[in-house]
């Protein structure tokens, strides 16, 4: 704790100790004045020693006062103690609990910036740029982080962050250029898909055909959609996300959503970050078409860094010197409980459609990412809004204010963000 401790058994012990000398130190005062009333003496001697005894009987008396009190303020002391020892220790460790750099300043103690995970990952991106490396030790140096970056199976990934962000780096040209193709792409056949006839066909033949041959359902349980975390309800007709996938190995950046028109996404999307226990997190929603406009949906991830690393290289959003800024998939004692609904109108049926995800429903009750989707081909993506109740019940009130004060920050919600309670969140995006 800091070189904080406290022993409340021990405490108290000495705090009888000092009661019992009080009580001590009465009892001979008692004597004393019994000594005194028995004195009939009217000699000077005897008068001297009289008042002598009187003397010493009120400094008795005052110094039991003064050990009463002593020993009230301890049992006080140890009493408030342990009626709020944990957040005692937690005010001890402050926001430093994960060994953020920190420096003393008037006494107090001050996370510092961590400029060493952002000179780790320039130092590899030089490398993979070339910059004094032989093309032997280049070569090698890649055949290393795919290796180990083991995309097959996010589970063995041993890649460091700033190996990931610095891979990401060096791809995200490449990956630029996939994006910017996807983007026509995607408009192309969200276009095709809203010519009536195709809409038609596709809406009230194809996909229920491919409904009833089970092949959505079987397509979840593919080693690819497996890998990317996707799984199908077939109560609800829609896709959730499991842990354990490669998006949750990887994290997540901004440049990554440049690169989801490649992958037939057309999303809208809004990113608060707020700090707390010595990280900066980030709440990031989304809601639009997917799969080229065949399907809708949304999602919301949390992510989080080191604060240190967070005051080195500042988040700005919509900024390009951010878009690289790698931040993990939340630990597990930060993923809350998550509720979604997702309503947008379909113009086929001309009518209004809703379906919902529970992460309370799968896995273990919480989750870092909460993903929402349903096959159902052009649809208005202006149409879609998206209701979530974020239950921060296990991370506690300070964690549930820090993120909806965050909320309120947004000027992308619908309507302002409500706390109901101390801990669960409900807003609209």
């Amino acid at each position: 704790m800091s070189g904080f401790s406290i022993n409340p058994g021990a405490t108290k012990g000495h705090a009888a100790l000092l009661q019992s000398a009080s009580v001590s130190l009465g009892n001979e005062r008692a004597q004393i004045l019994e000594v005194i009333g028995d004195m009939a003496f009217s000699d000077e001697a005897y008068s001297r020693v009289r008042q002598a005894l009187e003397a010493i009987s009120q400094e008795l008396e005052q110094e039991a006062a003064n050990l009463e009190r002593f020993y009230q303020g301890l049992v006080d002391i140890v009493n408030e103690y342990l009626q709020h020892e944990q957040d005692i220790i937690e005010s001890m460790k402050g926001p430093h609990a994960d060994g953020a750099p920190v420096k003393t300043i008037d006494g107090e103690q001050v996370i510092e910036p961590d400029y060493t995970y952002a000179q780790e990952v320039q130092e590899l991106l030089d490398k993979l740029r070339g910059k004094d490396i032989s093309i032997d030790e280049y070569f090698a140096l890649l055949v290393d982080l795919f290796i180990r970056a083991s995309f097959l199976d996010p589970d063995k990934c041993s890649l460091t962050k700033a190996e990931k962000e610095a891979l990401l780096r060096w791809l995200g040209p490449a990956l630029d250029v996939a994006g910017k193709i996807g983007n026509k792409t995607v408009k192309w056949s969200e276009l095709f898909f809203g010519i009536p006839d195709v809409e038609g066909a596709v809406d009230s033949d194809f996909f229920n055909r491919v409904l009833e041959a089970g092949v959505i359902e079987m397509l979840g349980q593919t080693p690819i959609l497996g890998l990317l975390g996707f799984r199908y309800n077939p109560d609800t007709d829609s896709y959730y996300t499991a842990e354990g996938c490669i998006q949750q190995q990887w994290g997540f950046c901004d440049a990554i959503d440049k690169w989801g028109p490649a992958l037939g996404m057309d999303l809208d999307t809004d990113i608060v970050t707020f700090t707390y226990d010595g990280q900066e997190f980030r709440s990031q929603l989304w809601k639009g078409i997917y799969g080229g406009g065949l399907s809708v949906g949304s999602e919301l991830g949390l992510y989080s860094r080191p604060q240190g690393e967070a005051l080195a290289t500042p988040y700005i959003p919509n900024d390009p010197s951010s878009e690289y800024i790698l931040y993990d998939s939340v630990e597990q004692q930060y993923q809350p409980v998550i509720r979604q609904t997702t309503e947008y109108y379909d113009a086929a049926s001309d009518e209004w459609r809703s379906f919902e995800n529970y992460t309370g429903n799968y896995g273990d009750g919480d989750d870092y990412w909460s993903l929402n989707i349903r096959t159902d081909a052009n649809v208005d993506k202006n149409s879609i809004r998206v209701s979530y109740v974020v239950d921060c019940t296990k991370q506690g009130p300070e964690f549930a204010k820090a993120y909806y004060e965050a909320l309120l920050k947004s000027n992308n919600l619908e309507g302002k963000p409500v706390m109901d309670g101390d801990c669960i969140i409900r807003f609209n995006y």
